[in-house]
């Protein structure tokens, strides 16, 4: 089921989210105690219910947690580090918090603008990275470092990474290699570490580094 919080102060002893739960943005107050499931809880502000998210973000599960809603504001990411998909959808800001964060399976930006240029924290995406529709990043001076186990893939239906978009530094450090999606370029503005695994460009993309310095690869 797909199911609405449109009152303040709900709680529980437990839930479990098979599909959605969706908490609007004029509401507050909620409490959970325990998150289980595999679904998505989609909110429209910073913060999300109290409660023990660690079985509900588990890297091991499929669960999400979507920031969606249509104004600026802050992820308070106090109730966790690692997450299995983060989802950012609707329109206006969404400013990363001042911690760095690991995503195990997907990062979509599906909308509003994703911006890290605040706190200037490290992505570690273990798993894709997609951007689609005006969906924008706004990289600031921290890091993405892809460091997953299998292939992995940046892209979506934009593909494209580059001018305002582009990532300031960039790491790979996954032996089993890294694709740009379909006709899809990067930018990259100051350093590309080159760790561990290739970056695959398709043969309609680019790999652009803008740094002039002998430094800007290492």
């Amino acid at each position: 089921h797909d199911v609405t919080v449109n009152v303040s102060n709900a709680f529980a002893n437990s839930i479990t989210i098979n599909d959605t739960l969706r908490i609007l943005s004029s509401t507050t107050g909620h409490n959970f105690t325990e998150i289980l499931g595999s679904g998505t809880l989609y909110v429209e502000s910073g913060n999300i219910p109290g409660g023990d998210y660690s079985t509900f973000i588990s890297c091991m599960g499929n669960s999400t947690i979507e920031y969606g809603g249509n104004t600026d504001y802050t992820i308070v990411a106090t109730l966790y580090d690692n997450i299995a998909n983060l989802v950012f959808s609707g329109t206006g800001k969404r400013i990363l918090p001042n911690k760095d964060l690991t995503i195990c399976k997907r990062l979509v930006i599906d909308g509003p603008t994703l911006d890290n240029s605040v706190n200037n924290k490290n992505l570690y995406i273990k798993g894709t990275m997609e951007r689609y529709g005006t969906g924008a990043f706004t990289s600031g001076t921290g890091t993405v470092i892809f460091n997953g186990m299998e292939v992995q893939t940046i892209g979506g239906d934009l593909g494209d990474f580059v001018g305002t978009n582009s990532f300031y530094n960039f790491t790979i450090n996954n032996s089993a290699g890294l694709n740009i999606d379909d006709s899809g370029s990067i930018d990259i503005s100051n350093v590309l570490n080159l760790t561990s695994g290739l970056i695959n460009v398709p043969s309609t993309g680019n790999l652009t580094i803008k740094n002039t310095s002998p430094s800007a690869v290492v």
